[in-house]
């Protein structure tokens, strides 16, 4: 009998000896498979410094982004903007109505031209009554009496057609980025503008945001920046997207105001205004009837 209970005492250690050797080889290899699906996922950096590229009225600001690591495409890339303003040392994400350009119903009785005719369909119009023509008419997304702008979409130079939004226009945020590959974000547009009235005549900074509707149409919002005036504007942006693994935020991009100017910062990167737009000044003269400016 005794001898019949040592044999069943073995077997009994040898199946618990072999369930736990499974248990452990089974966690070890669903550990290794959870690791190499992670090791495959895409890492993205972003440029180390803003792209300008310039036009004859303007300067445009985009992010490049590039992946670095990883096995697998990333697939719907979507970027996300968030918009926080400094006055004072006193950091908010409500932008101050100060520096948002204002919406205003437009007078119809003055409407002679084409461009004007579209306004009569939509009813409103900027604070430039129209003459800027930098939005083609379709005024900024942002409601005027609640500024905000919270992990917003931004448009990718080469976008994805993922559908229609207002009006049928195409929607312009979200890309496919290939291993190895790059891809570039617009940010924002730079203006001076010199806005002639019959009353008088001001000078400003003007920052076209742009939207997932690209960046001829519906910016995001549009900023006036006094040329004096102390105010910084933080743009902070983040990208989502399947197979990441993890999702990217890039450096402050930063309106910060120094010196007598506005200067982009970035990183290590910083240049004033003055220095980027080399010149450029826009007009926009009220007292007479215009077309409307180039870019």
């Amino acid at each position: 009998m005794s001898d019949n209970s040592g044999l069943i005492i073995e077997l009994i250690k040898m199946i618990a000896s072999g369930a736990v050797g499974g248990l452990i080889s089974a966690y070890c290899t669903n550990r290794f498979a959870k690791q190499r699906e992670i090791e495959r996922k895409a890492v993205l950096e972003f440029f180390p410094e803003p792209i300008l590229h310039k036009f004859q009225c303007s300067v445009r600001v985009y992010l490049g982004v590039k992946y670095v690591e990883g096995e697998l495409p990333v697939f719907n890339a979507t970027s996300y903007l968030t918009i926080e303003t400094e006055v004072n040392g006193r950091r908010s994400k409500e932008i101050p109505k100060e520096i948002v350009v204002k919406k205003e119903s437009f007078c119809l009785r003055t409407l002679e031209h084409f461009e004007d005719r579209l306004r009569i369909v939509r009813d409103r119009t900027c604070y430039f009554s129209g003459w800027c023509m930098f939005c083609l008419g379709k005024t900024y997304l942002v409601p005027y009496h609640s500024p905000e702008v919270e992990w917003e979409a931004l448009p990718w130079t080469l976008p994805i057609n993922v559908g229609d939004g207002l009006e049928g226009d195409k929607y312009n945020h979200v890309t496919h980025i290939p291993v190895g590959g790059n891809a570039k974000l617009a940010v924002f547009d730079i203006y001076r503008i010199k806005m002639i009235k019959p009353e008088y005549e001001e000078e400003f900074y003007l920052i076209k945001v742009h939207s997932e509707y690209g960046c001829d149409i519906r910016p995001r919002i549009c900023l006036k920046l006094p040329l004096h005036n102390p105010v910084n504007v933080i743009f902070r942006i983040r990208i989502g997207g399947e197979n990441l693994r993890e999702t990217p935020e890039s450096p402050e991009l930063k309106i910060e105001y120094k010196d007598g100017d506005y200067f982009l910062s970035y990183g290590d990167f910083s240049q004033s205004f003055s220095d980027i737009l080399e010149g450029r000044l826009c007009t926009i003269d009220l007292t007479r009837r215009a077309t409307g400016v180039r870019r």
